[in-house]
């Protein structure tokens, strides 16, 4: 399966949402590679042989997700995160609200930084 299949089997609102999350983790992540991990669309370092997940996303039935939320984004954004954290390193953006892209373009850059740290 590639990110465009993971795509197209969503309904449309969804599909539309995670373009729109795709887009702005190439833009943040430019040195990233796009791959599905956990069947889910994922950004990924390579390093070597090792693939280092960045970011993973996906589609449900009333939210698009964002993840691992991890103890740097949460140290870094902190309250903003507030609306959207859900479950164990999770962030949910309701499908009928607007979609937060500022605050994704910084949990992308706080966890391209935390990625390059471990490498």
């Amino acid at each position: 399966m590639t990110i465009d299949d993971y795509l197209a089997a969503q309904p449309p609102a969804t599909a539309a949402l995670l373009q729109r999350i795709r887009g702005i983790l190439r833009n943040e992540i430019p040195d990233g590679e796009e791959a599905i991990s956990y069947q889910i669309p994922t950004i990924r370092l390579p390093k070597g042989k090792k693939k280092n997940n960045v970011l993973h996303y996906a589609g449900f039935k009333d939210h698009v997700s964002l993840f691992p939320r991890t103890n740097a984004v949460e140290a870094a954004l902190g309250d903003a995160l507030a609306p959207y954290a859900t479950g164990k390193g999770t962030l949910a953006f309701p499908l009928n609200q607007p979609l937060p892209e500022d605050l994704i373009r910084q949990v992308a850059r706080v966890r391209l930084r935390e990625t390059l740290e471990i490498l």
